[in-house]
């Protein structure tokens, strides 16, 4: 009940704030700063936040507090430290997260399938642990669609990254134990934890009951289910509710966990797999995989929005120092530039152009509220547009 009342007051404070704060809370192009109010460092209400006399700055939390570290730094220092942390963690469980929720139930239910989770959680300073707490504020009871989608997308979320923690493990473990990296034993140990997840193997059923559950708990807490999840399900003996979600007859859950487990993982199946599961997708339910299903097991690299970032700005300084030669030298010889020269080098100069608004797009869009991206950007698209509707014959200077 409280998690629908927070839920609630959350949705009609969004409507208040009409669509272009909807676009912010989802993610969207920002013409402005976002508000410090929906942020983990923000001042604290009580004022005890106040940092060098402005009551108006966020406050830095400290990351050695709650530690013998900020102990060391004097015990007044440290209790101001444990207080401002445990402020911003109340503020993140009941302002930033019911308010998240609710951002996500404004969504279209055919965008909720496609949604990506770490660059949501993300963009509003909520680590991708909360997507227990998260799902926790989703009703339950209301036959809503879009809610019914967003707590199963969720699961899904929770289930594929709790497996990928749980494979990671096993691999180091096995890795260790062979003293080996071998692809023939990797593959094969990949196989029999697939047929774990899809119900082929002898211990799938205490697999799921025990072990994947106490993983997600350990990870995403006791909140990620409700708890009428956890009862036994109907007409499967030994199976809770929680799992039929993914047994369903009729159901892609499980193609869907199995799916994003391999993306998480970089497992990459072979043909034959891929056609099994489009042409029927309860062909997941029971599916034996074998070693030979496993075409390749590729690194993971996690998306590093500064990457994108830095490299734009390369581009957009190389663009500049061009432009300011070509301007240079008109400006020193006046009429002598050769006109197809220059017009090869105006041509380098928009694709360094273009491409730096393609990656700072990118930057963007992984971090919409980092203000550097945003005015670099703004002032980008400005430009490309100026530049696009400038007559055919403008000057160097003038584009």
């Amino acid at each position: 009940a409280t998690a629908a009342a927070a839920v609630a007051a959350a949705q009609t404070a969004l409507e208040q704030q009409g669509d272009e704060e909807q676009s912010r809370a989802r993610g969207g192009v920002l013409d402005e700063p976002a508000s410090q109010e929906t942020g983990l460092l923000r001042t604290l209400s009580d004022g005890s936040g106040d940092w060098e006399g402005d009551p108006d700055r966020p406050v830095p939390l400290l990351p050695d507090a709650m530690s013998l570290f900020a102990e060391l730094a004097g015990r007044e220092n440290a209790a101001r430290a444990t207080a401002e942390v445990e402020a911003a963690t109340q503020t993140l469980v009941h302002d930033v997260v019911p308010r998240l929720a609710a951002s996500l139930l404004s969504c279209p239910p055919a965008e909720l399938e496609f949604l990506d989770f770490a660059l949501e959680l993300h963009s509003h300073g909520v680590n991708l642990r909360h997507m227990g707490l998260i799902r926790s504020y989703i009703p339950r009871h209301n036959h809503d669609r879009r809610a019914e989608t967003l707590r199963s997308r969720l699961l899904v979320e929770i289930v594929a990254r709790s497996l990928k923690n749980m494979l990671k493990d096993d691999q180091r473990k096995w890795m260790r134990a062979n003293r080996s990296s071998s692809w023939h034993g990797m593959s094969l140990l990949v196989a029999q934890f697939l047929n774990l997840i899809s119900g082929s193997h002898p211990s799938s059923r205490v697999f799921w009951g025990e072990a994947l559950l106490e993983g997600m708990v350990n990870r995403f807490g006791e909140c990620c289910l409700f708890p009428e999840e956890r009862l036994p399900a109907e007409g499967q003996e030994g199976v809770m509710t929680w799992e039929s979600e993914f047994r369903r007859g009729g159901s892609s859950r499980l193609k869907d966990l199995v799916f994003r487990l391999a993306e998480l993982t970089g497992i990459v199946f072979s043909s034959q797999v891929k056609s099994d599961f489009d042409s029927d997708p309860d062909a997941v339910n029971g599916y034996e995989f074998l070693a030979q299903d496993i075409e390749e097991l590729k690194p993971v690299v996690k998306y590093m929005h500064i990457i994108d970032y830095s490299s734009s700005i390369n581009l957009i300084m190389g663009s500049l120092a061009r432009r300011e030669k070509l301007m240079q030298c008109e400006q020193d010889a006046p009429g002598t530039l050769d006109a197809e020269a220059t017009s090869a080098s105006m041509r380098t100069v928009k694709r360094l152009e273009n491409m730096a608004h393609v990656r700072l797009h990118k930057a963007h869009h992984a971090m919409p509220r980092d203000e550097d991206t945003a005015q670099v950007f703004q002032y980008l698209t400005k430009h490309l547009m100026t530049r696009e509707s400038a007559p055919a014959n403008a000057n160097v200077r003038s584009l």
